[in-house]
């Protein structure tokens, strides 16, 4: 098996708040913040790719 390589991260952690904020931003529709935030606390998703993933779920489970 081939040694794994190492992954650096240039982009900074942001809190789920900061999440979700991020969500509703990009168009996300949020009625009751609280519950997307448990969502999110445990999902705990990083990157562009589980962003696209996760304002796909929460819009279609959370829009008015």
């Amino acid at each position: 098996m081939p040694p794994r390589s190492i992954r650096h991260f240039t982009k900074p952690t942001i809190d789920f708040t900061q999440q979700l904020q991020k969500l509703q931003a990009r168009g996300l529709v949020v009625a009751d913040q609280s519950r997307p935030l448990r969502y999110l606390a445990n999902i705990s998703y990083t990157g562009s790719v589980a962003t696209s993933a996760a304002s796909w779920c929460f819009t279609s489970r959370f829009q008015g």
